[in-house]
C-alpha cells in the first residue's frame, strides 16, 4: 500500500491517507457535482419554461388590446365609408344635373357618337370589406368583415357597432387596469 501526502484538498495539510480512500472521496465529490449539475440543470429548465409562461401571457393581452382596436377602428372606418357613401350620393345628384343637358346634346342628332359624354355619377360601389379580429377557439383570427354599402339602415348599425366596440375596449381597459393592481 502506497501512502500520499495531499495538499490543497478539503482534507487537512500534511495528513497521511491512502490513494483508496482519496479515490472514494473523489469519486463521492464528482457524484456530488453530476447531482448538483443535474439539479441546476432542472431548475434553468424551469425558469425558462417560467420565462416562456409569462411572455405567453403578456402577448395574449398584447393581442387582445390591439385586436380590441383594430375592431373598433373598424367600426369606426365603417361608419367613414358610410358616410362617404351619403356625401357621394348628395353629391352627385348636383353633378348629373350638371351633365345631363351635355350628355343629351352629345348623342344628339348635332354631336354623333360619345365624344363628349360624361358619365352620370362620380362614384361607384365594390366590394367593400374592413378589417376584423375574431378570437376564436385556437387563437386570434385576423379576417375582414364586409361592409354593405348598398343598405340604408347600415349607417346607423355601423355607429351602434363602433360605440359598442369602444365600449368593449374601455371596459377590457379597465379590466387589465385592475389586473395590473395584483
Amino acid at each position: 500500500m502506497t501512502i500520499f501526502v495531499v495538499k490543497n484538498y478539503p482534507i487537512p495539510q500534511h495528513t497521511v491517507v491512502s490513494i483508496d480512500e482519496t479515490l472514494a472521496q473523489l469519486q463521492s465529490d464528482v457524484a456530488d457535482l453530476f447531482k448538483y449539475q443535474e439539479k441546476l440543470s432542472e431548475l434553468k429548465k424551469k425558469q425558462i419554461q417560467e420565462n416562456l409562461k409569462i411572455e405567453v401571457a403578456e402577448g395574449i393581452q398584447e393581442l387582445a388590446s390591439l385586436a380590441d382596436s383594430i375592431n373598433t377602428l373598424s367600426s369606426q372606418l365603417e361608419a367613414k365609408m358610410l358616410n362617404f357613401k351619403r356625401v357621394a350620393i348628395e353629391t352627385n345628384k348636383a353633378y348629373r344635373a350638371i351633365h345631363l343637358d351635355a350628355n343629351l346634346k352629345a348623342t344628339g342628332i348635332e354631336q354623333p357618337g360619345f365624344q363628349g359624354w360624361k358619365p352620370l355619377s362620380i362614384w361607384q360601389l365594390h366590394h367593400s370589406a374592413v378589417p376584423a379580429v375574431v378570437e376564436g377557439k385556437m387563437g386570434f383570427i385576423l379576417t375582414a368583415r364586409t361592409v354593405n354599402l348598398s343598405e340604408v339602415n347600415t349607417e346607423r348599425d355601423a355607429q351602434r357597432r363602433a360605440e359598442a366596440a369602444e365600449e368593449r375596449r374601455k371596459a377590457f381597459e379597465h379590466w387589465l387596469a385592475e389586473r395590473r393592481q395584483f
